[in-house]
Order: C-alpha cells, then sequence, then structure tokens
C-alpha cells in the first residue's frame, strides 16, 4: 500500500551539494505524491551565495519541475544557527511570500508552499493508515527506551530552571 512523504533535510539541484536531490528523485515523488521541503542550510541553498533570493530559486525549480503542490518550507530553524541571508528566522517569511508572488507564483501556491501541502500529505498517510489497521496490517515498529532518567532530569533543570 503505497502512501506519499515528506522528503526534507535536503534542496534541490540548484546549488551542487551531494546532498541535494537530483531531479529525477523529484520526478518520483511526484508519481508517489509526496511533498519536497526546501531546506534553509546555508550550504544547501548555496554555500557562495545563501540568501532568500537562492531559496526561492530552489522553491521554484522544484515548482517548475513537479509542481507547486509538491512543494513545502524545510526552514530548519530549530536545527541550524546559520540560515541563509534574509530568512533568518519566521519572521522574514513575508519576505519570502513577497519574493515567490514577484517571481508570478499564485497565492494558491504559496499558500501551499507554507504549510497547505504538508497537512495535504499527512491527512492522506492518516488514510492510508486508518486503511492498513482496519484491513489488520501487522504494524511494525521498535520500542525505544526513553532517554530522560531523573539525572538527566536533574541537570537540565539546574541548567535550565525547568525540565519539562
Amino acid at each position: 500500500m503505497a502512501f506519499p512523504f515528506a522528503y526534507g533535510q535536503v534542496s534541490s539541484a540548484v546549488a551542487c551539494h551531494p546532498r541535494n536531490s537530483p531531479d529525477d528523485i523529484l520526478d518520483m515523488l511526484k508519481i508517489n505524491g509526496g511533498v519536497f521541503m526546501v531546506s534553509f542550510l546555508r550550504k544547501l541553498t548555496d554555500a557562495s551565495d545563501p540568501t532568500l533570493r537562492r531559496v526561492a530559486d530552489h522553491i521554484q525549480h522544484v515548482g517548475e519541475r513537479i509542481g507547486y503542490e509538491h512543494v513545502g518550507i524545510g526552514s530548519d530553524f530549530d536545527g541550524t544557527m546559520q540560515t541563509p541571508v534574509g530568512l533568518e528566522d519566521v519572521s522574514k517569511f513575508p519576505s519570502l511570500v513577497a519574493e515567490l508572488l514577484r517571481r508570478g507564483l499564485s497565492d494558491e501556491s504559496v499558500q501551499c508552499i507554507l504549510g497547505l501541502n504538508v497537512l495535504r500529505v499527512l491527512d492522506e498517510v492518516q488514510s492510508v493508515s486508518a486503511t492498513m489497521v482496519k484491513e489488520g496490517v501487522e504494524i511494525l515498529h521498535d520500542f525505544v527506551e526513553p532517554i530522560w532518567d531523573e539525572q538527566i532530569r536533574e541537570e537540565v533543570k539546574r541548567v535550565r530552571g525547568v525540565a519539562e
């Protein structure tokens, strides 16, 4: 049973980096119905010109290649301190929206890129999951031991003041 997925922590072949996705992978993602989460990591955006404009280049490349219904934002704000110039934090999203609209993307495409595409994929995955459960498909998973113990909790509380 197939379901779409969100493909992230990468950018497109617009910038040469071994972690960036070649176009043939984009084509397969379109067939799958998934969403490509354009990264804001500077090295993946363009090591020599890590700017909002280059992020928009990646978004436009993916959208023109497989359709804007397959593009999302993978900002990684919680995982990097080195974001593109002009996209230092979420307060800069209006500048990205303005750049995409300036390039001729429709309001609908921009709304999809900013989150509606991800919601669509999550809805479809939820639907496939419900069907699998209904059909009695065995769900495979591993038990993961909790990493927080009292010693770690106390250390975090000492450093941050809270540990919740």
